[in-house]
């Protein structure tokens, strides 16, 4: 990808693909499907699918849907394939392609959904433009997105606020590193009626469930570990973001262990 509005930071690797199937899984239940309606016999697009992790828990939770996805990276389109082979083919079409430029007529599908996808890029308005295109009249836009500037970890050390403020700065020159605040006034002025932004507050501590902040770290280090050498070409010490990296998987064995941070939820209906 030689265009930095399109860079994606944690790469395409066998071992990537597996920490997207994990990742699904570990947002499932804390926000994913949290309050999240749907319907047998709708037809839902999912915009930067990747390999089809959260297609494949839509599958699963409503059988009877038309599930679409598209990705760039022809690996993930394979990826996906495989990951839902269990979805019957009459049920099921992805394809490899650009957001900004949908390859569905207008007016095709009944929901969108949008993941872990506009914080790479520089402007968000394309892509938003022909989600809005190829939705129905009526139907809706969900995107998922968390905001860099909530994390916090404590206790601290300076390397572990190197590791944070490394990342965040990465998504400040490259994307959009406050994209879970932003989606509401992105769908308003992509002309979709804004009828949900909720904030979903992740917090875990050692007083409370250790385990729980175990994992959840363990989860973070590992999509923020892999970006190190894109981190270190913006200036970062690597010996620093190794420590600080070690320090941040350890914080569940300190007794005053504490981690949070705010995803963010917006949904758009088009206008029918």
């Amino acid at each position: 990808m030689s265009d930095v509005r399109h860079s994606y930071i944690h790469g395409y690797s066998d071992p990537e693909q597996r920490r997207l199937l994990a990742q699904a899984e570990h947002w499932k239940s804390i926000v994913t499907l949290v309050d999240f309606h749907l319907e047998g016999g709708q037809k839902l697009l999912e915009v930067g699918c990747a390999v089809g992790a959260t297609l494949a828990l839509f599958a699963e939770a409503v059988p009877g849907m038309f599930l679409a996805g598209i990705d760039r990276e022809p690996r993930q389109i394979e990826a996906a394939r495989r990951n839902l082979r269990f979805v019957s083919d009459d049920r099921l079409d992805l394809r490899v392609g650009h957001g900004e430029s949908l390859p569905w007529e207008t007016a095709t599908f009944d929901r969108v959904f949008i993941m872990w996808l506009l914080e790479h890029v520089r402007d968000p308005a394309p892509i938003l433009s022909e989600a809005y295109r190829v939705l129905r009249p009526g139907g809706s836009i969900s995107v998922v997105e968390t905001d860099y500037d909530t994390y916090l970890a404590l206790p601290e050390t300076p390397a572990s606020r190197v590791v944070l403020e490394a990342f965040r700065e990465y998504f400040v020159r490259t994307g959009q590193h406050q994209a879970g605040r932003r989606m509401g006034a992105w769908l308003r002025g992509a002309g979709f009626r804004v009828t949900e932004h909720r904030a979903f507050p992740i917090h875990w501590s050692t007083a409370v469930d250790p385990v729980a902040l175990r994992r959840h770290l363990d989860y973070t280090l590992d999509y923020i570990e892999p970006a190190f050498p894109a981190l270190v070409g913006l200036g970062y010490p690597l010996e620093t973001l190794r420590d600080g990296a070690a320090f941040l998987r350890g914080l569940w064995n300190c007794a005053d262990g504490d981690f949070s941070q705010i995803v963010f939820r917006a949904t758009g209906q088009k206008p029918g």
